[in-house]
């Protein structure tokens, strides 16, 4: 597990040159200990990095191995659902996605609202990826109301259960979608919010970065959306 956790590390680096290797050696480990559970969890990083990187066939690859070893009465089974879901969406699938996201949210009602942890699952990040993965299908009023939802549930997380890549991620993803729906204003408020916080991981600056790029090509007019870039390429550098 050592080496999912240094994957998960190299993941919010930026260091998509160590994830692999480092999944492929939480793998091997956990073949030969006989605990498919690591190998799972493995998937897991692969499958969010494939994602973050551009790559969603990968993604979509990480996914569907991981559930092939995962322990049906264990955490790993219900995340690598939910990015299997995602996972089509971002391909475009819109059926596949539609049913491997009922797979996901029959999770729902087993699983505490909120976790904490590498380990840990919780029904608010299944929310949180119907966000993203209505966006990517381009169904932005329900991307939207996905992302509020996330957002709001995200906020109200007591400690230790706070999530605060996962509440960025859910506020760009709401951007994204005000963004799409004619609100660039809007979109540039909760924007700020997202980058307001002192953990800017590498996940955070891709998803931003694809904010910014949807932003100038929709409205390159605007001062502000061009402020905004400069402030995205400045960050990331």
């Amino acid at each position: 597990m050592l080496s999912v956790v240094l994957a998960w590390l190299a993941h919010d680096l930026g260091r998509a040159d160590l994830v692999g290797p480092l999944c492929d050696d939480a793998w091997e480990h956990g073949h030969q200990a006989d605990s498919p559970e690591v190998c799972a969890w493995a998937e897991d990083v692969r499958c969010t990095d494939a994602f973050y990187s551009g790559r969603p066939l990968d993604a979509l690859t990480a996914a569907t191995r991981g559930l092939a070893v995962a322990p049906r009465n264990g955490n790993a089974v219900v995340r690598l659902s939910a990015q299997l879901a995602r996972a089509q969406a971002r391909l475009g699938n819109k059926e596949a996605f539609a049913e491997t996201a009922r797979r996901a949210h029959g999770y729902r009602e087993h699983i505490p609202l909120h976790g904490a942890g590498l380990w840990s699952v919780d029904a608010v990040r299944i929310y949180s990826y119907d966000a993203s993965s209505y966006g990517w299908l381009g169904e932005h009023h329900r991307a939207r109301h996905a992302a509020e939802h996330a957002i709001e549930l995200y906020e109200a997380a007591p400690e230790p259960n706070k999530a605060p890549t996962r509440l960025a991620i859910a506020r760009l993803d709401l951007a994204l979608s005000q963004a799409a729906l004619g609100d660039p204003d809007a979109a540039l408020v909760v924007a700020h919010q997202a980058l307001d916080g002192d953990r800017i991981v590498q996940s955070i600056h891709d998803r931003a970065r694809q904010l910014g790029k949807s932003l100038v090509s929709a409205y390159p007019a605007l001062p502000s959306v061009r402020d905004f870039g400069e402030e995205i390429r400045a960050l990331t550098t």
